[in-house]
Parts: C-alpha cells; structure tokens; sequence
C-alpha cells in the first residue's frame, strides 16, 4: 500500500509488488490511517462524506466521518459505522480478523465554538 498526499483527504494505491501496477486505489482521512486485517484479506480506514451535513461544517472541512472496511477480494466497500449529523468515527484499528476499535467523536457547538467528545469503542464485524 503507498500512501500519497499531502492533505488529510489522503489516496492509497495497492501495488502489485512483482508487476508495479496498481491493483486499486482507495480514498480515506489521515496518513498512516488505513491498515490490512491481521488475515491481509481487508482494507480499514477512515472516510468523511461531504455530501451528508454535519454540525461541524461551519469549522471544519471532512463532513460526516464512517469507518469503511474494503474486501480485497471482492473490492466491495461495507461503511461498518456510519457517521451523523452530530457523531464521526476515526482511527480505526484491528483488534483481530474479526474486532476493531475506533474512536467516536461526538460534535456539538457552544457560543460558536466546535467542542468534541472522544471516547475508544470496540465492535465485532459481522462476516
């Protein structure tokens, strides 16, 4: 996987190491954010939705944050926690082939601040 970009709205390519072709190219947040299930069959990164509002658009750039996971074999993305108008879900990690944690961040706005709330949480996938 080569990372490339210099935003936080970063593009991974899957190399084929023998060839040097790309095999396929995924956008997510966050440099280094994006990592394979301990198995090497799926893909598990972070991605904003600037097309659904968020309570943050008026700060921040990103829209809604959901936590993706990308078969390999089939190259079928599964948003695994979506994100809302108020909540985003980041940094996702694998526990497992079958857990990950991320964290949620819960967005409000207060005398025309963005203030958040984190918190880690675990969830099973479901095969």
């Amino acid at each position: 996987m080569i990372d490339s970009g210099t935003s936080p709205i970063r593009t991974g390519q899957l190399v084929d190491p023998a060839s040097g072709k790309i095999i396929l190219e995924v956008s997510y947040l966050g440099a280094g954010q994006i990592s394979f299930s301990p198995d090497n069959s799926r893909l598990l990164y972070a991605r904003g939705s600037e097309d659904l509002p968020s309570i943050k658009d008026r700060h921040v750039d990103g829209g809604r944050i959901s936590v993706i996971v990308l078969d390999l074999g089939t190259g079928k993305e599964k948003i695994v926690k979506q994100g809302t108008e108020t909540v985003d879900y980041d940094f996702p990690k694998w526990k497992d082939d079958h857990q990950i944690s991320y964290t949620k961040t819960t967005n409000s706005v207060a005398q025309g601040k963005l203030l958040h709330t984190d918190i880690q949480e675990t969830m099973k996938l479901e095969e």
